[in-house]
């Protein structure tokens, strides 16, 4: 997270500096296209820093409000590339979560999304969460192209994702067909 500030603060400061330098040159242009990366700049650095907050603030907090975070962090990723999404909440016992758990379930999630934006090239991405016996199911699945699982190698992400899980106890399961697009699974006791 403190790489992804620095980086996008220092963005911002760069942009800053050209726009008084087209201001002062009197290049419309080039100036309305700097502050435009500006305002997106500083607009996704105040959604992530509202998401971080939120995940580490203490307190117990509900499945469907960790679900709902969820959601508009979906809303907010796949509308940047105009991704049809399906959203299935299908908690059934709606109980309070501690920070950690609820921290690394969110997080996971996040990367889980932003694979599939990035990645899948799908013109549809499904999240469903289910609950009962005490236990979460959390999957993200598209209709992309998927990949070869022998051919591709583990990025940082799904690297972070099964350290994650790991950490919970919990189970992260990939499934993917070339073609035909890709399932990721978290299978997670809730604490």
């Amino acid at each position: 997270m403190h790489d992804d500030i620095g980086s996008t603060l220092s963005g911002i400061h760069m942009y800053s500096h050209m726009v008084g330098e087209a201001a002062a040159t009197g290049l419309l242009p080039q100036y309305n296209r700097s502050i435009d990366t500006i305002k997106a700049a500083s607009g996704e650095m105040i959604r992530k820093l509202k998401d971080m907050v939120w995940t580490i603030q203490p307190g117990n907090f509900s499945l469907n409000e960790l679900g709902e975070k969820i959601h508009e962090y979906l809303i907010f990723m796949a509308g940047a590339k105009n991704i049809k999404i399906i959203y299935n909440n299908q908690i059934e016992e709606n109980r309070q979560v501690n920070t950690a758990w609820r921290h690394h379930v969110f997080v996971i999630a996040k990367e889980m999304i932003n694979n599939a934006v990035k990645y899948s090239e799908a013109a549809v991405i499904t999240v469903t969460m289910k609950s009962g016996n005490g236990m979460l199911t959390l999957e993200v699945s598209d209709n992309g192209i998927g990949f070869n699982p022998a051919i591709i190698l583990k990025g940082n992400g799904l690297n972070n994702m099964q350290e994650r899980a790991a950490e919970l106890g919990s189970k992260l399961i990939v499934t993917t067909t070339e073609g035909k697009g890709t399932g990721i699974q978290l299978i997670s006791k809730i604490t």
